[in-house]
């Protein structure tokens, strides 16, 4: 009772379902037949949506009502069903950009009520667009950009800086200015990182203790994935490291609690690192670095210093 034929097409019955517009807010009542909904007089009603469309173009397949293929949100309906049939065909989470939410998931959504009872997902995430320089992403104006091409000349660390930089569903510009911005970033955690590592080796210290007093950073990745919130306390870190790295006196229990914070908050935002792993015999140049210097035989300090750069310590 929840589909019917019609012209060998068949269509999905949305009044069949009583919370459709659960997800998006629209609900029957307040979709209007000539906004958003193409009229078509094989449908009962114009809120109506394809299961399956009957062609005689490109891929398709013979069923008793005709040739044809599936609907889109048949397409995902089945696949997810497919996959997690042992779950009763519910994934956990399920994300898309915010143009979905209405109609494509809340008909993925009715699908998935009316033949397996349930909602498909436990938790709905929905995405805002990347515009180039304010404006929408779109063949016709031309500003179409590849993540490849953005991976090639900025690196993939910085652009992932960028976008955890807005919240999700919020829009994002792809501008110059913004991508600067999040190199200079980056640049600035591996670099604070980079000098931790090296100061704590050459201390004794280990670089895998694990993270005490984290609770702020992970309080704001549950609530809705606030990466902007949770990015701020990591750039108040970075801030804390380079003064206490200041410091005559080093502090080495704060530096090794702060260093264990930011590895496992970067490691939380995708955001890799790369740190060196001292050998012993990257301790000792080191040493031989720092008594050239206060002995200021600056010649054999600074021909120290290039093997250390060469070695990628300093």
């Amino acid at each position: 009772g929840d589909a019917y034929e019609s012209g060998g097409d068949v269509y999905f019955r949305v009044e069949s379902v009583k919370d459709y517009g659960c997800l998006s807010g629209n609900t029957p009542e307040s979709l209007n037949s000539g906004a958003r909904i193409e009229i078509n007089s094989q449908k009962k009603s114009p809120l109506d949506f394809a299961l399956w469309k009957k062609t005689e173009d490109g891929i398709k397949w013979k069923t008793k009502w005709c040739e044809g293929r599936p609907g889109w949100h048949t397409e995902c309906c089945v696949m997810i069903h497919s996959l997690f049939a042992k779950q009763g065909g519910m994934v956990d989470i399920h994300g898309g950009g915010f143009d979905l939410k209405f109609p494509h998931h809340e008909n993925e959504i009715a699908q998935s009520e009316a033949h397996n009872g349930n909602h498909l997902a436990h938790y709905w995430l929905h995405n805002g667009f990347i515009n180039i320089d304010n404006e929408k992403m779109s063949k016709s104006l031309g500003n179409v950009i590849l993540a490849k091409d953005v991976i090639s000349q900025y690196g993939g660390m910085p652009f992932r800086l960028m976008v955890l930089n807005t919240h999700y569903r919020a829009p994002l510009s792809f501008t110059e200015e913004t991508i600067g911005e999040a190199e200079k970033q980056y640049a600035r955690i591996a670099s604070t990182m980079k000098q931790l590592a090296v100061m704590l080796q050459k201390e004794g210290c280990s670089l895998d203790q694990k993270a005490k007093d984290n609770d702020d950073f992970y309080a704001q990745m549950c609530n809705d994935l606030n990466t902007p919130n949770a990015l701020s306390l990591v750039y108040a870190e970075i801030k804390a490291a380079n003064q206490a790295l200041r410091q005559k006196e080093k502090n080495l229990e704060e530096l090794s609690a702060i260093f264990a914070r930011l590895k496992e908050d970067l490691d939380v935002l995708g955001l890799h690192v790369d740190y060196p792993i001292l050998k012993e015999e990257d301790l000792v140049l080191l040493r031989e670095y720092e008594e050239a210097k206060s002995m200021k035989d600056f010649e054999r300090s600074d021909l120290l210093r290039a093997k250390l750069m060469e070695k990628g310590i300093f």
